[in-house]
């Protein structure tokens, strides 16, 4: 991507503020304006104990299923160890299989569509009856894949090992103040309605917003947002900043 593609935009960044670095940097290296505002924050678990016995006969299943980047991190940081070699090791998203093995794990399987629908349509998974799986994942997770798992003859358990929450405090911002949103999760962008309060909403609704995800895309529609709607190809920071930028280059002509 070169330089001066996001054309000086100021896009606002809702990832986590532990996560938002490499999606900052690229935004200024493309020519635009990063804007920081973290809407969601990764905690530790309401039950961290609950989460270390389900890591602790990881070695007893099958399959282990990492649902995100923050799972393997916070599932690292309960175990302090290094994951048993028997199990199959799976990712939804390469950005999982790529923080999994900077932990020192490669993953066996890798859905590159980047969500559970994709893990589940890959062969490797068609005939798990009788297989143990353990999926480690945020609270309130959705459970897609464990219902698909189930009805392929699979056990399934979770071990939740991080948690999702609103910030405790965050300065205001004037969504004025920015030319582009993203979201990585709807979760974020329900947060930054919140967070900008209600009666700045119809503002923020009809500013370009950059998502993940077609799922994101049509929850936001649901949710009020009638402006563009920019859907990168696949996950990833790479992939978001590269479809803001094509969006940038056909519709905001000089």
């Amino acid at each position: 991507m070169q330089k001066g593609e996001l054309k000086g935009l100021r896009v606002l960044v809702t990832r986590p503020a532990h996560q938002a670095e490499n999606l900052c940097r690229l935004i200024a290296a493309a020519g635009g304006e990063p804007v920081a505002y973290p809407t969601l924050a990764i905690t530790a678990p309401r039950d961290p104990e609950a989460a270390r016995q389900a890591l602790a006969r990881v070695s007893t299943y099958d399959i282990v299923v990492f649902i995100s980047p923050n799972a393997a991190t916070f599932a690292f940081e309960l175990l302090k160890k290094p994951l048993p070699q028997g199990p199959t090791v799976a990712t939804v998203g390469k950005g999982t299989a790529a923080q999994l093995e900077r932990l020192g794990r490669v993953a066996d399987l890798i859905a590159e569509g980047g969500d559970s629908e994709a893990l589940l349509a890959m062969p490797q998974l068609d005939d798990v009856s009788g297989c143990r799986v353990l999926i480690i994942r945020g609270e309130q997770g959705r459970e897609r894949l464990a219902d698909g798992l189930r009805r392929r003859g699979a056990a399934v358990d979770y071990a939740n090992v991080y948690r999702r929450s609103m910030p405790e405090t965050m300065p205001d911002i004037d969504p004025t103040a920015v030319d582009v949103v993203t979201a990585t999760s709807f979760e974020a962008l329900a947060n930054l309605e919140r967070l900008i309060g209600i009666e700045r909403n119809e503002t923020l609704h009809v500013l370009p917003l950059a998502v993940f995800h077609p799922r994101i895309a049509e929850k936001a529609r649901d949710s009020g947002f009638r402006g563009p709607l920019v859907v990168a190809r696949e996950p990833g920071d790479e992939a978001l900043v590269a479809a803001i930028a094509a969006w940038a280059q056909t519709n905001l002509q000089d």
